[in-house]
């Protein structure tokens, strides 16, 4: 089944591109071609399924189907059926072939198997059938649900497989099926002979003329070998040089010189005359009456002439080349010779398009070609000459003729009447296109070969030489078919031996053998080479003779009949198509007339005398070859009839014996060389094995250099000429390391020898081995070199190398050798200096490889003349520049600070009176210098503030606020410096009354005085006013005091403000408030002059008298309340003459009273000091009892309402309502809407009870906050997230929040967008705090867990709306 699908798909293309052309051109029917397919068709009805692989006739008549052409010459599908009794289609449907049914399909021609399924499976059937006229089956009676499958083998030759059916009376075919498959063929073929470059060397002795045609006179034929095909290629290969001439004569006429009327003088003048070498000369007819001679050595020239006659005896000299647009015609002895002076191919030729006609004794000398139309020759002898001669038709030679040719001889026709005639071809071949018919003495020698593409008609057997072992070569290439035939004079293959190739084995008569002494009555003949089939089959070989018979083929003897009768003996054998078999059958006559033929018949293969097509007379060589680095051997199994080999070795031919090996010598090592064998008997000679190659094993390796590290070794060496890789032997390990001049043995050990030699390697093999060599690994590259700097010196240090004695220290360059130790001191250095190092190790065996360079720098030098200077709270430090240095580092209180490239830093805005501590280190790039000692400085003390001077009439005391950090102070007084004042007061004293005075303090710690102050100045007074007394009232107090001496005035100091008093001793201070605070303060003055302030005096007025008494009357209390006094700790009530101590309130109820009763009240504060007086008497009579105060006051919110009730007072005739503060009367209503709120804003109500003009008292205040609302105007289809936060309040662990929206407006998608799922139902939700209470279109219930923050929730909404609508929530 896969075969056939890889053939359906191989055709496919074709067999849409015939149904497409069907209606133009007729269909073009699919075949079957590639061999191993099998078509498998069966016979059923169009509805009935079809297996994989099969292909369904339905009976239709001959059409393109299914990819194939076939069908039938009638309509069956009336007679096609499906029967049901078995599964299999293939035997349960079949088509009963109608009288004189036919079915064709169209296949390749070629050889088929072809099996047929016949049978009912229900009826009984007769069967009769041929495939290709061939019986398959005849009467074949089966009963109901017999099948019977029949194969054939049958050659198909019309493009159609043809099934047919055998009529006779009762006979109906019940067909089921057919399954064709090719058998595998091959088809025999010839190469034909080929004239062409390059040559072939033809070394071998021949005597044989290869022919075309036929032998005409088989008593004087001479030996020959039958290679058809010679007539078309030598015609070609003369045309091809005729039109390459005919080319070249009419480029050169183009350019040639004319000389007309054909003057001898004019072209010889023409010719000396020309510029050209060669000279280019074309004239007319010439005809000549002496000799002459055309150019010379010095001028060569090209003749063109029309044609030559000459009547004379006469000489033609040509140096160059003659060229004769017609003929040559010479009646009497003519000697012509064209001279080639220089190397040059296109001189020295002489060109006849017409004849060249001789009649007497001449001679013709022509040092390149000679080309003729034809050649006729007619009396005395004939001497030519040529490198070539090309005769485009006839050749008649009719009297004595020698012609002596180098290279090669070509030839329309030979017609030889001579009495003597020598062809003699030096090196090459003579062809001759058509017939030689030789009637007298004709000889023929060549150095190549001798070949005829017509016939040859000997009336006496020309002698024929072929083959120069020294200069022999040949341009034709042919392949032999037949057999080897081996004659012998004697009938048991003793005696006289001719050998010649036969067509085929096919004897009747005498055989044309060219030789004498074998006659037809007593003779042997051995027949060897190899057979072809072209069928894989089992073949029957038939020997038919007169005579004893041997056959073997493959080595195994078939027919073994060793008498005189005449008889035909067969034998069998499995062959395989295609594959070649060794042949050899012996034959003996001694009977007259000989007969002798070999037949092969098979299945496929119809019986024939085996053709020449399918025998060759040799097998091809199955060469071996091997190689030393100076020679290649080559070697073959024996061939089993050949007398010999030949040898092609780079292009050079050896003949060999029947020994199958062959040796080349000398050659140079690793160099390619070309070789092909063939096997020969004789001249006769078989095809040549495959051109191959093979290489001389490469030389050894030389000039191998090594060099060594620690860890490797690394070796070198000259490439070898023709080597493809290389092999590298290690401690006796062999390694392929390709195409490379060098390998390196890593990972080594220091010190560790290793032990090496190489080889070149190439196709044929390993090359020599070198030299052995051998290589120790240095001593080991020493590590962790490093270097430690300072500003003078490099501290070097490596570790130790095991093995080393010493060490060389590369410096700056320069190499210290031989240090003995594994450290070194690079000192005297200059700061900030570069310096690089390497270090190797060595021993006895080596120095090793430098280790890694490092470079190290020594330090920066180490900044000098470091300062520092304290300004206040900075303090500045300065150094001198370091040689080198491309930057400063500062370490400021232990942080490491840049200072760039600056000498100076200064530490600013310090606490006043802090230590720091300061060094600096100098740097470069990545390195950096050593510190400087650390200097510790401290800033300055604090200036003192806050600078006071208090005076009398004699001193000035001055005080300042003391400075942090301060070990003393100075004052300047006046101009003069009093230092280290421990304390922070000075007593100017001796002063006179009057004088003015300036100071200025300053502070003076480690870091030394800080600044000065600002400047204070002070004035020395009068003394202080003393006895002063207040005497306090209500509201005022007056104060009075002694005089001072001298004064002139007095000023106040009064709560702070000054006040001039003028003279007076007295000042009464009014309109004060009762029971407040005052201060006061006198000093004297006189003019400007102001005296000292007089101890403050404190003192506060009397308390006040409560006022704004007011009284609320019930039936059974009084109720008191007064403003508040300031200053009082307490009040006392005096009510009904009674003094009640009523504590710090201002409110009084007298309680327990009768109705309609009158009661007497004053009241007056007091504090811890005083008591104020009394306030006026008050006097009230107390009225009716008053309802009781309404309870259970509450209250429903909406978003901009608040719905209030309260129970009702028993006795109330009505109702009061303070809502936000505002008196409501509410008459006898126990409810109240309070609207037109605003959301989420509170609200305080009470409520009271009445009756008869008496109220009760408040009830409690009531808060309540209307229901938030969020109006939202959404998109349509958008949603939104209505996020709420929930407070946290401490008294509550959960609240509960109740959320309302119009549902026709809003659609809830998620009840909490904070978690992953989507909640849409009641209960706790996972992960969170949120527990839905309840959930309905409109309104949504949930309760919080709280827990010590607030709580947020966020629900996520679907608007189903564009118009504003609104979302309210309400947190309990």
């Amino acid at each position: 089944m896969t075969n056939k699908k890889s053939l359906i798909s191989k055709i496919l293309c074709f067999i849409i591109l015939a149904q497409f052309l069907t209606p133009f051109v007729g269909f073009s029917e699919m075949k079957i071609s590639a061999q191993d397919s099998v078509l498998k068709i069966r016979f059923q009805p169009e509805e009935t399924p079809l297996q994989d692989g099969e292909l369904a006739d339905s009976g239709a008549v001959f059409s393109v189907k299914n990819q194939y052409a076939y069908g039938w010459n009638m309509d069956h599908t009336d007679a096609t059926v499906s029967r049901d009794t078995y599964d299999n289609s293939g035997i349960s449907s079949l088509t009963r072939i109608h009288p004189d049914g036919k079915w064709e399909i169209a296949l390749d021609n070629g050889t088929y198997e072809v099996s047929v399924t016949v049978g009912d499976s229900v009826y009984s059937s007769n069967n009769s059938l041929t495939v290709e006229n061939i019986k398959v089956m005849e009467g074949l009676t089966l009963e109901a649900g017999q099948h019977r499958t029949v194969k054939k083998k049958v050659a198909v030759e019309d493009g159609r497989l043809t099934l047919s059916q055998i009529n006779a009376a009762g006979i109906e075919t019940a067909l089921n099926s057919i399954d064709i498959s090719l058998v595998n063929t091959y088809t025999p073929a010839l190469i034909p002979p080929q004239i062409r470059l390059p040559f072939e060397p033809n070394k071998v002795a021949g005597d044989k003329v290869l022919l075309s045609g036929s032998m005409t006179n088989v008593h004087n034929a001479p030996p020959f070998i039958r290679v058809n095909g010679l007539q078309g290629e030598i015609s070609r290969h003369i045309r091809e040089q005729i039109e390459s001439n005919e080319q070249q004569i009419q480029q050169l006429s183009q350019n040639a010189v004319a000389i007309r009327n054909s003057d001898i003088e004019a072209i010889q003048s023409s010719i000396r005359s020309s510029g050209n070498k060669p000279a280019i000369i074309v004239t007319g007819q010439l005809n000549l009456e002496s000799s002459v001679t055309f150019g010379s050595a010095e001028q060569p020239v090209i003749l063109i002439v029309d044609g030559m006659n000459t009547n004379r005896n006469l000489n033609v000299t040509v140096y160059g080349s003659l060229i004769l647009r017609g003929g040559l015609n010479a009646n009497t002895e003519l000697d012509v010779n064209v001279i080639n002076p220089a190397p040059d191919e296109n001189l020295g030729n002489l060109w006849v398009q017409g004849t060249v006609h001789l009649n007497n004794n001449s001679n013709i000398h022509v040092d390149n070609e000679l080309f003729a139309g034809s050649l006729v020759y007619n009396n005395g002898s004939l001497d030519l000459s040529a490198k070539r001669i090309v005769v485009q038709g006839n050749m008649n030679i009719n009297t004595m003729v020698t012609m002596n040719v180098d290279e090669e001889m070509s030839v329309g026709e030979v017609v030889s009447n001579n009495s003597r005639a020598e062809l003699n071809v030096a090196q090459g071949d003579l062809f001759v296109r058509d017939n030689v018919s030789v009637n007298n003495h004709l000889n023929i020698n060549t150095g190549g070969l001798f070949a005829v593409g017509g016939n040859v008609i000997s009336n006496q057997r020309p002698v024929i030489h072929t083959g120069n072992e020294q200069a022999g070569r040949t341009l034709l290439k042919y392949v032999l078919s037949g057999l080897k035939a081996e004659y012998y004079s004697n009938n048991n293959f003793t005696g006289k031996k001719a050998v010649k190739v036969d067509e085929s084995i096919s004897l009747a008569g005498q055989p044309v053998l060219g030789v004498t002494g074998i006659a037809d009555q007593h003779f042997s003949v051995r027949w060897t080479g190899q057979i072809q089939p072209n069928y894989t089959d089992q073949y029957i070989f038939s020997a038919r003779t007169s005579g004893g018979v041997r056959l073997w083929v493959n080595d195994q003897l078939l027919v073994d009949d060793w008498t005189t009768k005449q008889h035909v003996e067969q034998g069998t054998i499995q062959l395989e198509a295609g594959k070649k078999y060794d042949l050899k059958m012996e034959y003996a006559n001694d009977m007259g007339n000989p007969q002798a033929s070999l037949f092969w018949e098979s299945e496929q293969q119809i019986r024939e005398v085996v053709p020449s097509l399918s025998l060759r007379p040799f097998s091809i060589p199955a060469v071996n070859a091997s190689a030393t680095d100076t020679s290649i051997t080559l070697s073959w199994p024996s061939l089993f009839n050949a007398d010999g080999y030949e040898v092609e070795f780079d292009k050079e031919v050896t003949v060999l014996g029947s020994e199958p090996y062959f040796t080349e010598g000398d050659l140079s090592p690793g160099t390619e060389h070309f070789y092909r064998i063939r096997a020969i008997s004789g001249d006769i000679k078989g095809e040549w094995s495959i051109t191959s190659s093979y290489w001389t094993l490469p030389a050894a390796p030389l000039n191998i250099q090594m060099n060594a590290t620690s860890h490797t070794i690394t070796l070198e060496w000259e490439p070898v000429i023709g080597a493809s890789s290389y092999e590298i032997e290690v401690n006796n390990s062999t390694k392929n390391i390709g195409h490379v001049l060098t390998y390196q043995e890593t990972d080594l050990n220091p010190n560790m020898p290793k032990v090496f030699r190489i080889r070149a390697v190439n196709s044929s093999g390993s090359g020599a081995w070198s030299e052995v060599v051998s290589k120790t690994t240095l001593v080991g590259v020493p590590s962790k070199l490093q270097g430690i700097a300072d500003d003078q010196a490099i501290h070097l240090h490596w570790d130790a190398v095991s093995g080393a004695i010493a060490y060389d220290l590369e410096i700056d360059g320069v190499v210290s050798n031989n240090i003995t130790g594994n450290s070194f001191i690079h000192g005297s250095l200059q700061s900030n200096s570069k310096h690089s190092y390497r270090v190797r190790a060595k021993n006895d065996d080596g120095i090793s490889e430098w280790s890694d360079t490092i470079t190290v720098h020594t330090l920066p030098a180490v900044p000098q003349n470091f300062t520092a200077q304290v300004e206040g709270s900075s303090v500045h430090v300065a150094w001198d520049p370091v040689a080198g240095a491309t930057g400063y580092d500062i370490e400021v209180d232990g942080d490491v600070l840049d200072n760039e490239l600056k000498l100076e830093f200064t530490h600013s805005q310090l606490p006043l009176n802090s230590e720091h501590t300061y060094r600096v280190r100098a740097k470069n790039e990545d390195r950096v210098g050593s510190w400087t000692k650390t200097i510790i400085y401290s800033t300055h003390a604090g200036v003192p503030a806050n600078i006071q001077t208090s005076v009398n009439s004699n001193e000035i005391t001055i005080t300042w606020d003391v400075v942090v950090g301060a070990l003393s102070y100075d004052i300047e007084l006046d101009g003069t410096t009093i230092r280290n004042v421990s304390d922070n007061l000075y007593i100017h004293k001796k002063l006179v009354p009057f004088s003015a005075h300036k100071y200025r303090v300053r502070a003076v710690n480690a870091a030394g005085a800080a600044e000065w102050s600002g400047f204070v100045t002070a004035t020395t007074t009068f003394g202080k006013p003393s006895n002063l007394k207040a005497l306090a009232k209500n509201t005022s107090i007056e104060l009075t005091w002694d005089k001072v001496e001298s004064a002139t005035g007095y000023d106040l100091l009064v709560d702070g403000e000054v006040l001039n008093n003028e003279e007076s001793l007295s000042y009464k201070h009014t309109g004060l408030e009762p029971y407040s605070w005052h201060n006061y303060r006198v000093r004297a003055k006189q003019g400007s002059f102001l005296g000292e302030w007089s101890e403050p005096l404190t003192i506060s007025t009397v308390l006040g008298i409560p006022g704004n008494v007011k009284t609320e009357t019930k039936s059974n209390q009084i109720r008191l309340s007064w403003d508040s006094v300031k200053g009082a700790t307490g009040y006392e009530i005096e009510a009904d003459g009674t003094i009640i101590d009523n504590g710090s309130k201002v409110i009084f109820a007298h309680t327990g009273l009768l109705p309609n009763t009158k009661h007497s009240y004053r009241i007056r504060a007091k504090n811890t000091q005083v008591v104020s007086d009394w306030s006026e008497w008050t006097t009230i009579v107390t009225g009716i009892t008053a309802p009781e105060v309404p309870k259970n006051l509450r209250g429903e919110v909406t978003v901009n309402s608040v719905q209030l009730a309260w129970d009702s007072v028993n006795g109330a005739s009505g109702y009061d309502l303070e809502v936000d503060g505002q008196l409501i009367s509410n008459s006898n209503q126990l409810e109240y809407t309070h609207s037109g709120l605003e959301p989420n804003t509170m609200h305080n109500y009470r409520v009271r009870a009445k009756n008869a003009g008496v109220s009760s008292d408040w009830s409690e205040l009531l808060k309540k906050t209307t229901t938030p609302a969020l109006t939202i105007k959404p998109e349509k289809d958008s949603q939104l997230n209505f996020v709420m936060i929930i407070p946290y309040k401490s008294d509550k662990s959960e609240r509960r929040v109740t959320v309302t929206y119009n549902a026709k407006d809003l659609e809830v998608m998620d009840l909490r967008a904070e978690t992953p799922e989507m909640e849409l139902g009641t209960g706790s939700i996972a992960g969170s705090p949120i527990n839905i209470i309840q959930f309905e279109p409109g309104k949504i219930v949930f309760s919080v867990q709280m827990s010590n923050k607030a709580a947020m929730n966020t629900i996520i909404f679907t608007a189903l709306t564009n118009q504003f609508t609104k979302v309210t929530y309400t947190i309990e």
